[in-house]
């Protein structure tokens, strides 16, 4: 079980549609838990993952927009920072270099310690994988979350829905196994659009559980999308699930996971959702040096 922070932490999640920011404020008693929800509805979980005290949610390329990096100081300049740890975890090399520029500009000295940008070796977790220094480091994240969800007697599948959706599996020992990778919905819907002549650009809005004959080009396309998307990721999770003798865990998170949740649902288990797996997991890493 983690400690308590004895400093704050400041936990950066730079991803390919977005970059999001949590404060983790020190305290006595552990930050503030959040339920996690179950699809469909049940109790909820045993445990339950850190939210973050504040939160600034920032569009994948926006920090090139001088109004995005106005709101990152102020939110910065606002959080009650005293010899705070920054632990950083980043898919996005570009957009890590600008944060990291940022950090060291913003009249953080004596507030903020150097930020560290977190490798696989410093995750409190196997990794049962050909490369694991290639594996994307927020896979990683939400292994080390799902860890501190399961139960012990059982592995886990994660499905993180974002820019990409993937699907990875965490075995009973806790040790991440891998497991795959296909486009997101955003991704999917943009290259219909520029790699086509007629077809037209679609919104994640239009493809939230959408009839499966569509009617028209843009109803057919959110059809697909979305039906492709789910029935991808519920035969990945069978075939995963087959892989071994145990009942697994479901977890779901990322961005798009609530478009596409009501899809996601099994007979014989449940499937838990939480908002910030990759965040809470840089939380958890950061308990091991506190």
């Amino acid at each position: 079980m983690p400690t308590p922070l004895s400093t704050g932490l400041l936990a950066i999640d730079i991803g390919n549609s977005r970059v999001k920011l949590g404060w983790y404020a020190p305290r006595d008693t552990g930050p503030n838990p959040s339920a996690m929800g179950l699809l469909p509805g049940g109790p909820t979980h045993a445990r339950s993952l850190p939210m973050p005290d504040r939160q600034l949610a920032l569009e994948g390329g926006s920090e090139n927009d001088p109004r995005s990096g106005e709101l990152l100081s102020r939110w910065l300049d606002a959080l009650p920072l005293s010899s705070a740890r920054c632990l950083i975890s980043s898919v996005q090399s570009a957009r890590l270099e600008r944060m990291l520029g940022q950090l060291a500009s913003d009249r953080l000295d004596g507030r903020l310690l150097p930020p560290h940008v977190l490798r696989h070796d410093d995750l409190p977790l196997a990794i049962r994988t050909d490369q694991p220094e290639q594996v994307g480091i927020d896979r990683l994240l939400n292994g080390v979350s799902a860890n501190y969800l399961r139960q012990p007697e059982q592995p886990a599948i994660i499905v993180d829905m974002g820019s990409a959706i993937t699907v990875d599996r965490v075995a009973v020992d806790g040790a991440f196994e891998g497991g795959a990778i296909l486009p997101g919905l955003a991704l999917s819907a943009h290259a219909l659009q520029t790699e086509t002549d007629l077809l037209p650009r679609i919104s994640l809005s239009e493809t939230q559980q959408p009839a499966v004959v569509g009617k028209n080009t843009t109803a057919a396309m959110a059809a697909g999308l979305y039906w492709g998307a789910v029935g991808a990721v519920r035969e990945i999770i069978r075939l995963q699930m087959a892989e071994g003798d145990l009942p697994c865990e479901l977890f779901l998170t990322g961005g798009d996971a609530m478009y596409l949740a009501g899809g996601l649902r099994f007979r014989d288990r449940m499937v838990h959702y939480q908002e910030q797996m990759v965040l809470a997991g840089i939380w958890l890493v950061g308990q091991q040096g506190s």
